[in-house]
């Protein structure tokens, strides 16, 4: 299989991103290990918004109390195999429906680009969960390395070439969302932090390519 190149105007972020893509190659085909990383990766964006963000002030009342546990700073303090109990028993099964939730705290109209943030999550994260090929010891080194990712540059990640990754995904499955059978052909996906992404306009193009690490 071949290789494709993505260059990212951060070097940092770019080598962070290349390390979790290898450090997961043993749980999964490239499909796969690149789902596992959007979803970790919209975690730690929606609470880096939440934290940073005034539009997403209102959500910080959903996790008041014990729901702080539903945040990826969470999951720091937790050990491999905790984690993997966490997201799938509890943070999956809460972010699947967090639109609906949002609106037992907020009154009136959502502000777009909140909902546009808890549409996309409700999409990826309703099937979500992390099967028994990835194995605790390397799941907690991976939030490791997703928690090392600047948090500005998280924040001005592009959502909407995401979306075009996820609706790409579900047009190449036929909307069988099994996890790993987005795609038949090797994808080529880039998920763009600030600055030009080679290829980018190619996948804004075409929403049957995508585009975030090399496989």
């Amino acid at each position: 299989m071949g290789r494709s190149t993505t260059h990212y105007a951060d070097n940092e972020t770019n080598n962070t991103l290349k390390r979790l893509h290898n450090k997961l190659r043993p749980a999964g085909t490239p499909v796969e290990r690149v789902e596992y990383i959007i979803e970790l990766l919209l975690l730690r964006i929606f609470e880096a918004k939440l934290k940073q963000d005034g539009t997403f002030a209102p959500l910080r009342r959903l996790f008041e109390g014990e729901n702080y546990r539903l945040l990826f700073s969470h999951l720091l303090s937790l050990t491999g195999d905790q984690v993997l109990s966490e997201l799938n028993k509890n943070i999956f099964p809460f972010y699947a429906s967090i639109l609906t939730k949002a609106r037992q705290v907020i009154s009136g109209n959502m502000p777009t680009k909140m909902q546009d943030q808890l549409v996309l999550m409700e999409e990826v994260f309703a099937d979500s969960n992390f099967t028994n090929n990835v194995k605790g010891g390397v799941i907690a080194e991976v939030i490791g390395l997703v928690n090392e990712i600047d948090e500005q540059r998280v924040l001005k990640t592009d959502l909407s070439i995401l979306q075009i990754n996820f609706t790409a995904w579900v047009l190449a499955g036929s909307g069988n969302r099994q996890r790993g059978r987005y795609y038949r052909k090797k994808p080529k996906i880039h998920y763009p932090f600030r600055g030009q992404v080679q290829g980018a306009s190619e996948a804004k193009r075409d929403q049957r390519t995508c585009c975030l690490l090399s496989a």
